[in-house]
């Protein structure tokens, strides 16, 4: 699996790392402390971890997830047991600890939007509590600084893996390449993005809880005598359908949302361009057009086309989606 199997740092201290048939790694040594972490999984989640000093058990923590997210962790010395419930961000960051009281215990570090650490302190000094995720199925080595994301390691100094994509080009078009907005995607598995077809996402905000970069929706809208798609929008569907049935030329129109705001704005920058072109092109490039569109949705001169012409990822993402759509169309 080209995995990571010997680290040294900067003072030469050294460590092993082992893993099992299925390329998850089973095991940390370090020569230095004469420590070594075993890790146990279930599936691809990891579900316990043991640390012990000279062949001796000195620390187990057991990690409760619901799906990527980690609802709690318990953690075993020799003379005591305790429990902590995790908050986290949308991409599986945890926020922070909290006992079953409410006392927060634990609280994540300031990092950049790829992950590098501005805390110094908490390198030198680190909590015991510290879950050792950065984002979603990434267990941070604070040996390296790099995560371990079941099948690569991903280093937060670049934004990239240390290796190829194992699915290659079905990963992206650049197979060392995270995920191209961490706020918002997830790589759980170091394989692809975990955003999820439109189809299978929840529904976004509307109206005051509209979110315009991570949350568009797109719609057409019909003759309703002749069933002819005769306009392709996006932004707040809900809104914006309202917006139409107020005008004076759309009114008449029927719309159908299909995809219900869970789009970033690059993806409905991409799907409405992709729409507009395949029922017919907007009046300014196809004056016979059936359309309403009298523009496009972006120009070549727009200085983020380059984006929005691969869908924010790819051109094979940006297939994927437009075939998702037009299987929901009606």
């Amino acid at each position: 699996f080209n995995q990571l199997i010997t680290f040294n740092d900067k003072a030469q201290h050294q460590w092993h790392y082992k893993y099992d048939g299925l390329g998850r790694r089973i095991e940390k040594y370090s020569e230095r402390d004469n420590t070594t972490t075993k890790y146990i999984w279930d599936g691809d989640q990891l579900a316990l971890t043991q640390t012990f000093k000279r062949d001796k058990l000195i620390h187990q923590r057991h990690s409760v997830f619901h799906g990527w997210e980690l609802l709690a962790q318990q953690d075993s010395y020799q003379d005591k047991q305790t429990t902590h419930y995790a908050v986290s961000q949308p991409n599986g960051k945890i926020l922070g600890l909290f006992t079953p009281e409410g006392e927060l215990t634990w609280k994540a570090e300031k990092r950049t939007l790829w992950g590098i650490c501005f805390d110094w302190y908490q390198f030198k000094y680190p909590n015991p509590l510290d879950p050792e995720m950065l984002f979603a199925g990434q267990w941070l080595d604070s040996e390296s600084g790099l995560a371990y994301n079941r099948f690569r390691y991903y280093d937060p100094e670049t934004g990239n893996y240390l290796c190829l994509d194992p699915i290659g080009l079905s990963g992206g078009e650049t197979p060392y390449a995270y995920v191209h907005n961490p706020w918002d995607w997830l790589d759980p598995l170091g394989l692809a993005r975990c955003h999820g077809l439109p189809s299978t996402r929840k529904a976004g905000g509307t109206g005051k809880n509209y979110d315009p970069l991570n949350g568009q929706g797109l719609y057409i809208l019909r003759d309703p005598i002749t069933n002819q798609i005769k306009y392709v929008g996006r932004g707040d569907a809900p809104a914006r359908g309202i917006a139409h049935k107020q005008s004076h030329d759309k009114g008449h129109l029927v719309q159908e949302i299909i995809a219900k705001n869970n789009l970033t704005k690059a993806e409905a920058k991409y799907l409405e361009q992709r729409l507009i072109d395949h029922f017919g092109g907007a009046k300014s490039t196809n004056p016979s057009t059936n359309l309403m569109n009298k523009i496009r949705s972006y120009s070549k001169f727009n200085p983020n086309s380059g984006t929005y012409s691969v869908a924010g990822d790819s051109t094979k993402w940006g297939d994927e989606i437009f075939s998702d759509i037009l299987n929901g169309l009606k």
